[in-house]
C-alpha cells in the first residue's frame, strides 16, 4: 500500500484515493494491515474528508507521537498528479525519521521458536511484535537463522510503515558483521537469508549497526522468549500487550492515608493502650 494508498510523513500518515467510492475500499484495507500489527489509532487526531489543495496545512499543524497517531484521507482529482500535492519546501523539515531505533532478538529452546523485534519511535513510543516460528520445526535450524527472521521481520515492519532511516540494535554479533560485510557468510543454510537482508538493507536511505550485549537487549528477548514458549491457534486474535509499572499496592485505596500522616511515633497506640 505504501506510495499507492498510504503515504507516510513523520509522525502523518495519509489514507488516499481518487473518488469516495475507492476511499471507503481503501481505508478498510488500511484498517486491516494496521490491525496485523496491532497498531492503534488516535481518534482526536485523525481527520476525515481532506481535500487535495487543503491537505498540505493540515500536514503543517497536526503533531502525533507515533507514526499512526494521524490519519488524514486524501481525496485526489482525475486530472492531477498524486505527488504533485507533496513537494513543498517547508514539509522538508519535517520529514525526517532520524530517531528511530529497532531491537531484535530470536529465542530456540524446548518449546519452540520465536522471534521478537521492538520499534522506538523519536518520541519514544514503543512499537513491539513477537511471532512463533511454526515452520523450523519441519527445518534444519540453527539460533543463526533465528536471528536473521527476527532481523528482517524488523526491518520489514520498519519499511512498511515508511521508515528510512534507523539505527538496529542486536545481541548477534555474527549478522551484524554480516549485514555490514565484515564478515562472509559461509553457511549454505544463511545464504539466502543473507541475500534477501541484503535487498531489504537496500531500500533504506541509511542503516547503522550497534551490538548489544543480551542483558541490554531484554525487551526484544523477551518477546522472542514469549512466543518460543507458548502455543498459539492459527486463528487466535491476541490483544495489544499493555506494558505498565504499578507504584503502588492493589490495595492502596483501602489505606487511611490521615492515620498514616498524624505526625504521631509508630509506638503510640500501644503506648496509650
Amino acid at each position: 500500500m505504501m506510495h499507492w494508498d498510504v503515504e507516510v510523513y513523520v509522525d502523518d500518515m495519509i489514507v488516499k484515493s481518487r473518488d469516495r467510492v475507492d476511499h471507503l475500499v481503501t481505508l478498510e484495507r488500511f484498517f486491516e494491515r494496521i490491525g496485523q500489527f496491532r497498531l492503534r489509532l488516535n481518534p482526536k487526531k485523525c481527520t476525515f474528508g481532506v481535500i487535495s489543495r487543503k491537505l498540505l496545512g493540515y500536514m503543517k499543524s497536526i503533531k502525533g507521537s507515533i507514526v499512526v497517531d494521524h490519519l488524514a484521507s486524501l481525496l485526489v482529482s482525475n486530472g492531477r498528479a498524486i505527488d504533485d500535492d507533496f513537494l513543498d519546501e517547508d514539509v522538508a523539515a519535517v520529514t525526517s525519521l532520524l530517531g528511530w531505533r529497532m531491537y531484535f532478538d530470536g529465542a530456540t529452546n524446548h518449546s519452540g521458536y520465536g522471534i521478537g523485534f521492538l520499534l522506538i519511535s523519536p518520541h519514544g513510543d514503543h512499537i513491539p511484535r513477537s511471532v512463533g516460528l511454526a515452520f523450523l520445526d519441519r527445518h534444519l535450524t540453527t539460533n543463526n537463522i533465528v536471528e536473521y527472521e527476527a532481523c528482517i521481520l524488523g526491518l520489514e515492519t520498519a519499511h512498511e510503515l515508511g521508515i528510512r532511516q534507523i539505527k538496529v540494535f542486536g545481541d548477534s554479533n555474527m549478522i551484524l558483521r554480516q549485514i555490514q560485510g565484515e564478515w562472509k557468510t559461509r553457511d549454505v543454510k544463511l545464504r539466502l537469508y543473507h541475500a534477501y537482508l541484503e535487498l531489504l538493507v537496500g531500500r533504506f536511505d541509511d542503516l547503522r549497526y550497534m551490538h548489544l550485549p543480551r542483558v541490554q537487549n531484554q525487551f526484544a528477548d523477551a518477546l522472542a522468549t514469549l512466543t518460543s514458549m507458548i502455543d498459539i491457534l492459527a486463528d487466535t486474535i491476541v490483544r495489544p500487550l499493555l506494558i505498565e509499572l504499578r507504584s503502588v499496592p492493589a490495595y492502596y485505596c483501602l489505606i487511611d492515608e490521615a492515620k498514616l500522616d498524624d505526625g504521631l511515633p509508630w509506638y503510640h497506640d500501644i503506648y496509650q493502650f
